[in-house]
């Protein structure tokens, strides 16, 4: 009899799990903004802000990924903002691309992910 229970209590977990991921609501995509980035000058000041939105919990990280930003470039992003900037000021010519990583915080299921590729062309 107690088998009988133990596999009737597995089995009812099992439904139960299944019918709340079948009926999960997906999450939008993380939208970027802006979709590109201006351009920037050797020697002076630049500042650009890119801005998270379509996230349903608050976004705790943001990051450079692939790539790297023009040689005295910074980004700046501080926990749960769901913004980050890109500050300084140029010291090279080019075109450098690279992607902005961002995380949103989980709740009872994944948190949303997401990443953009920009480019900056300093002239």
């Amino acid at each position: 009899m107690k088998k009988f229970a133990a596999l009737f209590i597995v089995i009812a977990m099992l439904a139960v799990t299944l019918t709340c991921v079948s009926s999960a609501t997906p999450r939008p995509n993380l939208a970027f903004d802006p979709l590109e980035l201006p351009a920037a000058q050797v020697g002076l000041a630049y500042e650009a802000t890119i801005t998270i939105s379509q996230n349903v919990t608050p976004v705790y990280w943001m990051a450079v990924g692939e790539g790297a930003l023009p040689d005295g470039l910074t980004f700046e992003y501080h926990e749960h903002d769901s913004f980050a900037k890109i500050v300084g000021t140029p010291t090279a010519t080019g075109a450098f691309k690279f992607s902005v990583k961002v995380a949103c915080l989980a709740t009872s299921v994944n948190g949303q992910t997401g990443q953009k590729e920009y480019v900056i062309e300093v002239k």
